[in-house]
């Protein structure tokens, strides 16, 4: 898959994009699940395997600490709750695990019978979304909702 990186002149973020040679059909389709789903839970497994691998390193060496454990960590959080809520996104109009159980309810008796359990286990993602979409995501409108709590690394999502 190709992939672009860009960064921000005025951020200085790093924005990392890969692009898919596949069509989306509107419905599920039958390679949702290995193709989309299966590789996002896959990455979140390996950076997670990254970040213990660099922690234990930071630990061994005593560098890498300071700013630069900062943005590791930073990063590390941002990468997965973005990716746990691209995961148990429930629009028509995405890709995600939930939309893969939802429509596989319709169609196969075996999934619909689990499908309450497993659909109630994803509901505990939903308290990852809104601080992902006020913070990560957009910048959260404080005018527009004047009850948002200022973000802090220490938040509580």
């Amino acid at each position: 898959m190709p992939t672009r990186v860009r960064v921000s002149p005025v951020s200085g973020s790093v924005h990392l994009s890969v692009k898919r040679n596949h069509a989306r059909p509107a419905a599920v389709g039958p390679n949702w699940l290995d193709q989309d789903v299966l590789l996002e839970i896959q990455n979140m497994l390996v950076q997670d395997a990254y970040f213990k691998l660099m922690g234990y390193a930071r630990q061994l060496t005593g560098k890498f600490n300071g700013a630069v454990a900062g943005l590791m960590y930073a990063g590390y959080i941002t990468s997965q709750t973005v990716a746990i809520r691209r995961l148990c996104g429930n629009r028509r109009d995405v890709i995600s695990l939930r939309r893969v159980l939802e429509e596989a309810r319709k169609t196969n008796p075996t999934v619909d019978a689990k499908g309450g359990y497993l659909s109630q286990k994803l509901d505990a993602c939903r308290s990852i979304g809104d601080p992902v979409d006020n913070y990560i995501t957009h910048t959260g409108n404080r005018q527009r909702r004047p009850n948002m709590p200022a973000w802090t690394r220490r938040s509580q999502l």
